[in-house]
């Protein structure tokens, strides 16, 4: 019984330590990315986070359900070490990846700037999108509520343009609507009862 609760001490100790190396060496790196950015070295920073990917720890961060929080921020890092950096891709990859965090504030950052990424390409529906899910996590960001207001009023008249043009679309060439006539708009022509050779007036 004795030699039981030895073993399981043992266990506990072991954990305990790789759980104190893995956090230890993601505070180190968090603190080198911190300073790298700091200095305005941001190619150095992002080449920190990248050799980080091949070490151990960072497997462990990987791979581990209770350790997830830990990628996400460092997936954010390399989304703003990237928009740093001018790669629009590898920083929407990253915001996409770090928008599922169960971390609220990295969820509404990563949602934000995915937010401003689709206004450069003018998707407005999708700014919206993201706009929206950033105020469900942070919804007294006076910032992100002033930006989906004005997307909203940016697709409202997009959307009136678009129906005023596809009306003055549907209006047939060459003929010009008169009082009286706007039957010869919306009845089809034929030969019948009401039709055009029947003789009855539509005025």
């Amino acid at each position: 019984m004795r030699k039981l609760g030895v073993f399981f001490l043992l266990i506990a100790i072991s954990l305990a330590a790789a759980w104190c190396w893995v956090y230890g060496s993601y505070l180190a790196l968090q603190g080198e990315v911190a300073d790298r950015a700091g200095r305005g070295d941001w190619h150095g920073a992002r080449e920190a986070l990248y050799q980080y990917r091949g070490k151990t720890a960072s497997l462990s961060i990987d791979r581990l359900p209770f350790l997830k929080k830990f990628k996400n921020r460092l997936r954010y890092n390399e989304g703003v070490v990237s928009a740093k950096l001018g790669d629009q891709i590898g920083a929407s990859r990253a915001f996409s990846d770090a928008s599922h965090a169960a971390e609220k504030n990295i969820a509404a950052l990563s949602h934000y700037n995915l937010a401003l990424y689709a206004l450069g390409r003018q998707d407005m529906e999708t700014a919206r999108m993201h706009f929206s899910r950033a105020l469900c996590f942070q919804c007294w960001d006076k910032e992100t509520k002033v930006n989906l207001e004005l997307v909203l009023k940016e697709i409202k008249a997009r959307d009136a343009d678009a129906r005023k043009t596809e009306m003055e679309s549907d209006k047939k060439p060459g003929l010009e609507q008169q009082p009286g006539e706007q039957w010869r708009l919306d009845i089809p022509e034929y030969e019948g009862p009401g039709g055009i050779g029947s003789g009855r007036s539509y005025l």
